[in-house]
């Protein structure tokens, strides 16, 4: 079988409305990843997201209002013109989200959300060769046709022919690129363009950029995702990542949709646990291990 993708938003929120048609859509029927950054529209962005396939396990399967609750937490950490980074915001709508509830408490911070893949490269020849960061190739499309290693293996036309075209026609000069699209929701891209926000490429692997009063990072550090070396040297990071003082909030959502996180203060070389929500976050014992942590 074969998956196809379509070009315009509407059309394809349109079909998936339609009793019985909407199973057929999202079976066979993506959205264009091209075609992302031109969305306007919050609900409709929120909507598709989920079907665009694209790189590492972690995902961009988020929605409006997912961290409310850990939100409501953070607001009594921060103080006005504390540097605050959301580590691996997906499309960046719960960033937003803590934005907003900022703006509305009258907390004046400098908000910085990051991803790993928030950047797609775009390489046109006959078929049209899209890039991660890591110049991986992961999708090859031709017309209306998609080649996808991701899918299921029931569309083995999409799935198995994807290895042959990056075989054989996979461009050799990478390093310049026909296109870039930035995978973040519309009204992200609008505050940074006004300086209220900054939006960054950043893999937690790596080694900090800069030092922060506040990091939250959910959704990454899974044990669904990574082992606990990975996790361990991630978890490093972001240690490192926070000035004297600063808090790091880290957990996860889990299956049925409640958020487990625990707060940090780094104290010098100590770290205190400040709170746990929902019974903490799951990978709690290695911060008990490779960390000199108290309550």
């Amino acid at each position: 079988m074969v998956k196809f993708i379509l070009k315009n938003s509407q059309t394809l929120m349109n079909f998936e409305k339609i009793p019985f048609v909407s199973q057929f859509v999202s079976k066979f029927f993506v959205l264009d990843i091209e075609s992302y950054e031109a969305i306007k529209d919050q609900y409709v962005a929120d909507s598709i997201i989920k079907n665009l396939r694209y790189g590492d396990v972690t995902g961009k399967d988020t929605r409006k209002g997912r961290l409310a609750d850990i939100d409501i937490r953070i607001l009594t950490l921060l103080k006005d013109h504390d540097i605050v980074h959301d580590v691996g915001c997906s499309t960046g709508i719960t960033s937003l989200d803590l934005y907003q509830r900022c703006k509305d408490s009258g907390v004046n911070v400098k908000i910085t959300l990051s991803d790993k893949f928030l950047f797609f490269y775009i390489k046109k020849s006959i078929f049209r060769f899209i890039y991660d960061r890591e110049k991986n190739i992961r999708q090859i499309t031709l017309w209306r046709v998609l080649f996808d290693p991701n899918v299921h293996p029931c569309f083995f036309f999409t799935k198995y022919f994807f290895k042959l075209i990056k075989l054989f026609f996979a461009p050799q000069n990478i390093f310049v690129f026909d296109k870039v699209v930035k995978m973040v929701v519309p009204k992200a891209s609008e505050l940074q363009s006004l300086g209220e926000l900054e939006i960054l490429e950043y893999d937690i692997f790596r080694k900090p950029f800069r030092q922060f009063n506040f990091v939250r990072c959910m959704n990454v550090l899974n044990r669904s995702y990574f082992d606990d070396r990975m996790i361990v040297v991630g978890l490093n990071n972001l240690v490192q990542s926070l000035m004297n003082g600063g808090v790091l909030l880290i957990g996860r959502t889990d299956t049925n949709g409640v958020n487990r996180a625990t707060a940090y203060e780094k104290v010098g070389t100590r770290i205190k646990v400040l709170f746990n929500l929902n019974g903490g976050s799951e990978i709690h014992n290695l911060f008990a291990v490779n960390f000199d942590t108290y309550d």
